[in-house]
């Protein structure tokens, strides 16, 4: 019996981790473990998503969260996450259990039975993390130990094993290609399990009887029911040699197909060099076989992942040119598509491309890329509008009020983000919509808005105040919103009263926290201003008690999911000329939302860097902090979460600056603007120990 040759997938470890996260009431999910170490917020993203879905969809509020085990699509990350659901008791917790996720990231490739592997090592991390929590809660538990058989079951992935038939002696020409045609009606059926049977049988008689012009089609049709079962690195089997034979044939429309094919094959695989230069080979012939809108859209969509974004934007609007031969629907359909794609390559290239410096949003290359993106998103939101399709119509409306923050455009970017806002307070993504309100208050509150923030602050909580998704910590925030803008609209006695249920709600919290330090201050000024001293002194305590207990916190704790502790992400810039010099940002290079968030905290720190007037300033869930020292020519900006200790950051953040000068104070004495010299800094600050900040 013939075997086909196996293709072991190569997956590496630092891109398929695995973690685990518990429910805290207090601070939403807690990543307790995640291994390989992964630079991104992704992870506790991910982790709310999970148990915000599994509420919503299968869950009663208040009950016991059930045991479950599923697979979610990770569209922004091209990845599938399984994960085992299951709960521990607490008579702390609403319901008297805490819930909690074991989640291992796959490339999406993978079919369900190659991701059904991982289950049993999956579940038996999730009882033995249960028993752990039981038994030994002060032990850390060892995911880094399990995560070696994980890796094991990654390695003996394989295709799928195919096995050509035993072929009788009987078994003749006539009868091969009766089953040949059989196969076809099947395949055009959709019925590609059977007709996937007959092609393999027929394939052995074929290949035995040397027809090789018949083989091509058979391996054609193979190749394409992998294809559409996902299966690609089975289907590139077949279309290379599919591609050698009507090499051999010189047969043009195989051969574009079949170079097509292998092309996209390596794109959805991540292999974006390799799928690129297939692509350059089939750009040599006058193309008759392939659908063009297909080929130019994987064409942009692989120059796009390669940073080729002038490339990737002709691509796009030479496809945009041949939707005006299809039908209407079918039309405003890949017009949409087509103008989405454009919007994000240019925003994309706004921030990869011409952002280089501390002053880019005056460039014209910055501002330009800003206002062709924004021109594709309006194209897109108009035919997203006609179809009906209001999840990626909320996405483009959220992209659209970025781009006219950054161009201040403030009276669209507030009707963008009210139309975004409408649109996902129907998808019951509470903690979306909560981004999208506070966005909207910012700039409300900028403009004198007050009393709509009051009305609409107010109407949330009102809608979702005890959904079990709200922990306390972002419940006590928006109080904190709230307070604020009530002593903005004038109405002070509702405003401390406000104020104070915020307090409590943070007092509430296992360890203080800074948001709450800055609503006691507050409160201490307004009792100062009406010289309500029997208030005042019992605050200034509370604020002495705080300050105690904040200097005792350390930034980093030995299981932090970041390389740099608390600290997320920095940024490097020459104090004279603005350049950017040096960055670690893995997951704002990646993630649009980011890119939005820095871009805004950059602008408007940027406006007063120089005057020294702010060090820091909270975007959205993001606290971005400005660190620099008198004498040098150089400061530096980090990103943290917004629980984060100012205090702590602030020293990570010195402690960063200083062996920044170490390493390079006579290049920086004598700098030119060549940043090349300093990207091997990224492996000295990973060596870094920052565990014991406090």
């Amino acid at each position: 019996m013939n075997e086909e040759k196996k293709y072991p997938i190569i997956i590496s470890p630092e891109d398929n981790p695995c973690f685990i996260s518990l429910w805290d009431e207090e601070i939403g999910p807690k990543i307790m473990d995640l291994y390989p170490r992964w630079n991104s917020t992704e992870i506790e993203e991910l982790a709310t998503h999970i148990f915000s879905a599994y509420q919503y969809f299968w869950d009663i509020p208040d009950a016991k969260f059930e045991n479950a085990s599923f697979v979610l699509p990770v569209k922004k990350l091209e990845k599938k996450a399984k994960v085992v659901l299951d709960s521990i008791p607490n008579s702390e917790v609403r319901g008297g259990f805490q819930p909690y996720i074991v989640v291992l990231l796959v490339p999406d490739f993978l079919t369900k039975k190659q991701i059904k592997n991982f289950d049993d090592i999956l579940i038996l991390i999730s009882q033995e993390y249960a028993q752990n929590l039981e038994i030994t809660p002060q032990i850390k538990f060892p995911l880094k130990e399990y995560y070696q058989e994980i890796q094991q079951r990654f390695d003996l992935i394989e295709y799928e094993e195919e096995k050509e038939p035993e072929i009788s002696d009987f078994y003749s020409y006539t009868a091969a290609v009766e089953d040949f045609q059989a196969a076809i009606n099947l395949f055009e059926k959709g019925s590609y399990k059977k007709a996937y049977e007959l092609l393999m049988k027929v394939s052995a008689k074929f290949k035995k009887e040397k027809h090789d012009r018949l083989l091509m089609e058979v391996y054609y049709l193979i190749g394409s029911i992998f294809a559409q079962q996902k299966k690609y690195r089975n289907a590139q089997h077949y279309f290379q040699k599919l591609e050698e034979l009507a090499q051999r044939f010189d047969h043009e429309r195989f051969r574009e197909i079949s170079i097509f094919m292998d092309a996209f094959c390596y794109y959805k695989n991540q292999y974006y060099e390799l799928a690129l230069e297939k692509l350059e080979i089939l750009e040599l012939f006058s193309i008759h076989h392939i659908n063009q809108l297909q080929y130019l859209t994987v064409y942009a969509k692989v120059l796009n992942y390669l940073s080729f974004f002038n490339t990737a934007e002709q691509k796009l609007l030479h496809a945009l040119d041949l939707t005006e031969e299809i039908t209407l629907q079918t039309k405003l359909e890949e017009q949409a598509r087509l103008y989405y794609e454009l919007g994000i390559l240019n925003y994309k290239k706004a921030y990869k491309n011409d952002f280089k410096s501390l002053y880019a949003y005056t460039t014209k290359e910055f501002i330009t890329s800003l206002e062709k993106a924004m021109a594709y998103f309006q194209d897109a939101s108009q035919r997203l509008e006609t179809l009906k399709q209001w999840e990626i119509l909320n996405e483009v409306y959220i992209y659209l009020s970025y781009i006219n923050e950054l161009l201040d455009n403030k009276k669209e970017l507030l009707n963008y983000l009210h139309q975004a806002y409408q649109g996902v307070a129907k998808t019951e993504n509470i903690l979306k919509l909560l981004n999208i309100l506070l966005k909207i208050t910012n700039i409300q509150a900028e403009l004198g808005y007050h009393t709509k923030n009051v009305e609409m602050l107010k109407d949330f909580l009102a809608n979702h105040e005890d959904n079990r998704i709200l922990d306390l910590f972002t419940k006590g925030r928006i109080y904190k919103e709230l307070a604020n803008s009530l002593l903005l609209a004038g109405d002070e006695l509702m405003a401390i009263e406000t104020f104070i249920e915020a307090h409590e709600i943070f007092a509430r919290l296992s360890a203080p926290i800074y948001e709450d330090y800055v609503i006691l201050n507050k409160l201490k000024r307004i009792y100062e201003k009406n010289t309500n001293l029997e208030n005042i002194s019992k605050i200034e305590r509370e604020i002495a008690s705080y300050e105690k207990a904040l200097e005792g916190i350390k930034t980093k704790k030995e299981d932090s999911i970041y390389p740099l502790g608390e600290l997320q992400e920095l940024w490097i810039f020459s104090n004279d000329s603005g350049l950017l010099m040096y960055s670690y940002a893995p997951n704002t290079g990646i993630d649009h939302d980011l890119i939005g968030g820095f871009l805004t905290a950059l602008k408007q720190l940027s406006i007063q860097v120089t005057q020294q007037e702010i060090e820091e300033i909270a975007i959205g869930k993001d606290r971005f902090t400005l660190y620099q020292e008198q004498g040098y020519n150089y400061f530096i900006l980090g990103r943290s979460s917004i629980m984060s200790i100012p205090t702590t950051i602030k020293q990570t953040l010195k402690i960063i600056y200083k062996r920044f000068w170490k390493e390079y104070a006579e290049k920086l004495k004598n700098f030119s603007g060549n940043v090349g010299i300093f990207q091997n800094f990224t492996k000295i600050i990973k060596s870094l120990d920052f565990t014991l900040i406090s």
